[in-house]
């Protein structure tokens, strides 16, 4: 059984340093999905890990097994936290993979809040895209997200958890877990952003990026025909 250890929101923000978070605020966050573009999945926390799926499907996965020791920052309004990956689908700058289903560790506050997911590259925090759920229920899930018109992301990147902050649809608190093991799928930079344990060992959030075959339309970033299938807000 994974321990829950508690971690405040400023130790961390004071570890991770305001300076490399600020460039990934500046992404939009209009990209909320309507109910027919994902379905949504939820399991207890209570009920322990998931069995992650082998390669190729599965390109990256941190602790979704829930093995590790797990820290959560306080819950917050606008962005929650953010964190780096490399897919096994990265060959250099600018590969891409494609995200059909994206799974975290978290929640919201109150039932109806929203999250987004903001995707940068990893070399200089360019937005490349994003989506945004609502969530039905308060409290703390392992989520899946399935997404119906799956789009491109950086195959080596950053992504940010964005609570709505009121200007999208409803003011929302959210909440997104860590663990203090490494990706068993994928990597991750272990000093990027520099979340640490009690212990000062790395601590990376939890999440899965499960992809499908990339059409030809999305190989390169800017050009994912997927954008305009998605209402926005």
């Amino acid at each position: 059984m994974s321990k829950n250890v508690g971690i405040s929101a400023l130790s961390i923000i004071a570890v991770a340093g305001t300076a490399t978070a600020a460039p990934l605020v500046r992404g939009p966050h209009t990209n909320l999905l309507s109910a027919d573009q994902y379905t949504l999945t939820k399991t207890s926390l209570s009920a322990g890990g998931q069995t992650t799926k082998a390669p190729p499907q599965v390109v990256y996965s941190e602790d979704w097994e829930l093995n590790g020791n797990l820290f959560a920052v306080s819950a917050s309004s606008g962005q929650v936290s953010f964190d780096d990956y490399t897919t096994t689908e990265y060959t250099g700058v600018g590969s891409t993979t494609t995200l059909a289903k994206h799974r975290f560790v978290g929640g919201v506050a109150n039932a109806g809040e929203v999250l987004f997911f903001t995707f940068y590259t990893a070399t200089g925090f360019a937005y490349v895209d994003s989506y945004g759920v609502q969530l039905s229920s308060a409290g703390d899930f392992l989520y899946t997200i399935n997404i119906t018109t799956p789009f491109a992301i950086p195959a080596n990147g950053i992504v940010s958890m964005w609570a709505d902050d009121g200007s999208v649809l409803t003011p929302s608190t959210g909440k997104w877990y860590l663990s203090d093991l490494a990706p068993t799928i994928g990597s991750t930079g272990p000093t990027f952003p520099g979340f640490s344990g009690p212990a000062g060992e790395p601590l990376n959030h939890i999440q899965q990026i499960e992809n499908v075959p990339a059409p030809a339309g999305l190989a390169l970033l800017g050009l994912g025909g997927a954008l305009a299938a998605r209402r926005r807000r």
